[in-house]
């Protein structure tokens, strides 16, 4: 099943409020360093018609940029969708930057993935079979063909034209038509190469962009991770128009000449430059609105590029093989230095032609297939805006009109920096009539208390069976018996415990206690003189043989804290407020 490009319901901006498509990087096709060339074969180059595109140089991508251009883009027209109106990559474009030829035929021919077609056509270019990718064998590898290039002698005609032969196949596969492998370059252009006279009557600038449109429709879709095709072109396209979005300022760089890439090859690049996210340059296509309308002005074209000026404004199909797209320059005409008015609807593409890709076994005719669209190629003269009596515009600010009608079609595209900062995306819900089996999730975190349990009572045992027993609800008025569980710490303080006194032995009789006089603590008694004779006197407790009393070594006034004194005895003398039981002369109880 052929998948549909230009279905807007595949679109990425149907999904730009996902985070991982919003902040997406679309990996660029690897860009091959520039294929030098020797200066013994300038004018075979020239007489091809890609002598100016080999003088491209290197040219250094950025992601970033390509993922917001991609989110521009709409296939069913075209054009990129921007603030100031529709805008694209049109042949006037691809002449400037790369100095392509557009006047020609059509850059078309067979499929063919038998191995007679290949060896046959590789013998009668390269000299020899060649290396072909192990997964198809319709690829060839351009390792192989830059070795047969580099080891041509260059001392007779046919060897330079070999040369020369090797060299525009390896920018094919890696400048103009290249794919995602950027090793293998398809054999189909390999015909087309074999009469090195007829090799400039093609038409490869409009294959270039063919192949241009078809990347991007491909890279529009919301699952795309990697674009491949004529990066180079779309990079200095964005950066002549907007230079807002360049690395340097313009005024920096040097003049403008064919091809117009050349001066921005091997430009120095800041680190604020590269390290820019999707987010701001959305953002500055959003709101900066600076578009140069006419940035070819003044550039001396070549003499060999004169004729090609004259097709480059026509409204027409854009052929490479089984590749067609559609050249809308009537609704880029403010492009080209004319009024813009409201155009016609877009010019639609059948499915199978607009979304073709070759894989498995190829045998097919393509100037059969696509005759129609060759036809009217064919008469692309009669197509051009030049004809059209339009209007010339010098402010290039769009008529009401436009506006009005250009708003209301595309006024949800206009602004996707505020269509993303909206409320973020949920899956769609279920029908109202019935509840939802989750909720949404929040873009927050909100506090959810524990909800109380209280806990089971035992169950009585099986034995005895008993009706089941309920507890009784306590009215709402009355507190819980249990306080519900704080979310923070209470400090309680463990309990105070006076401490025990040492129990009197059990050894002993009872006239023997030891006691300790009350009147005597008070009145701070010093000890006897046999204890302080003694000398095994303790600084707080005083023991010795006789007598045990307690040592008032306390200051003045009572000290409850003081640390007191006391000694063991052997005969128990009561004191004046002792009880008369106890020999003293305290009051009688009873």
């Amino acid at each position: 099943m052929v998948r549909d490009y230009a279905n807007p319901a595949e679109h990425v901006t149907n999904y730009l409020r996902q985070p991982n498509v919003a902040n997406r990087n679309l990996l660029p096709r690897k860009l091959d360093p520039p294929e030098l060339w020797h200066p013994a074969v300038d004018q075979a180059l020239r007489t091809t018609g890609f002598y100016h595109v080999s003088r491209v140089g290197q040219i250094r991508g950025h992601s970033a940029l390509l993922s917001a251009l991609v989110e521009r883009w709409r296939p069913e027209t075209h054009t990129f969708v921007l603030p100031v109106g529709e805008v694209t990559v049109t042949q006037e474009d691809v002449l400037h930057i790369f100095g392509l030829p557009i006047e020609g035929e059509v850059v078309t021919g067979w499929t063919d993935s038998s191995q007679d077609f290949l060896v046959n056509h590789s013998m009668a270019i390269f000299g020899s079979e060649p290396v072909v990718s192990s997964s198809s064998k319709s690829y060839i590898k351009l390792a192989w063909v830059r070795h047969i290039r580099d080891t041509q002698p260059l001392d007779t005609s046919e060897s330079v034209q070999r040369y020369v032969r090797c060299h525009i196949f390896c920018l094919l596969g890696t400048t103009l038509f290249a794919d995602k492998s950027t090793t293998y370059a398809h054999a189909k252009y390999l015909p087309l190469l074999q009469n090195f006279e007829h090799i400039s009557t093609y038409s490869w600038g409009s294959a270039t962009l063919a192949h241009l449109y078809r990347s991007l429709c491909r890279a529009s879709r919301y699952d795309c991770k990697e674009m491949d095709g004529p990066l180079d072109l779309l990079f200095v396209w964005a950066w002549e128009r907007m230079p807002f979005l360049a690395p340097i300022p313009r005024q920096q760089l040097a003049l403008a000449d064919i091809p117009v890439a050349r001066r921005w090859s091997h430009h120095p690049r800041t680190r604020a430059w590269i390290s820019k996210s999707v987010a701001s340059i959305r953002h500055d296509i959003d709101f900066k609105e600076d578009f140069v309308w006419r940035p070819y002005l003044g550039i001396i074209i070549p003499a060999e590029l004169h004729h090609h000026l004259d097709v480059c404004d026509t409204v027409g199909p854009l052929i490479s093989f089984e590749c067609v797209e559609w050249h809308p320059v009537d609704r880029v005409v403010r492009q080209y230095g004319y009024a813009q008015s409201p155009p016609l609807p877009a010019q639609a593409i059948p499915l199978d032609h607009h979304c073709y890709t070759l894989r498995g076994v190829q045998c097919h005719d393509w100037s059969t297939i696509l005759n129609e669209w060759i036809q009217q190629w064919g008469n692309r003269r009669n197509s051009r805006l030049r004809d059209r009596n339009l209007q010339p515009i010098v402010d290039f600010i769009p008529s009401a009109e436009y506006r009005s009608w250009y708003g209301g079609l595309f006024w949800m595209y206009l602004r996707l920096s505020k269509l993303i900062q909206q409320p973020p995306y949920y899956p769609p819900q279920q029908p109202s009539h019935f509840p939802p089996q989750q909720p949404p999730q929040q873009p927050y975190a909100v506090f959810q208390s524990f909800p109380y349990h209280r806990p089971l009572l035992p169950q009585p045992s099986q034995q005895s069976p008993q009706p089941p027993h309920y507890p009784p609800q306590q009215p709402p008025h009355f507190p819980p018996q249990q306080p519900p569980q704080q979310p923070y710490a209470v400090f309680q303080p463990f309990p105070y415990h006076r401490p025990l006194l040492p129990q009197p032995s059990q050894q002993l009789p009872q006239s023997h206690r030891a006691s300790v006089d009350r009147s005597a603590r008070q009145s701070h008694r010093t000890p006897t003189p046999d204890s302080r004779a003694s000398g095994s006197i303790d600084p707080h407790v005083g023991i010795n043989t006789g007598r045990m009393n307690v040592i008032a070594a306390a200051p003045s006034g009572l000290d409850l804290n003081a640390p007191t004194q006391q000694e063991v005895v052997a005969e128990y003398i009561p004191g004046p407020s002792a009880p008369a039981k106890a020999g003293g002369s305290g009051p009688v109880e009873g």
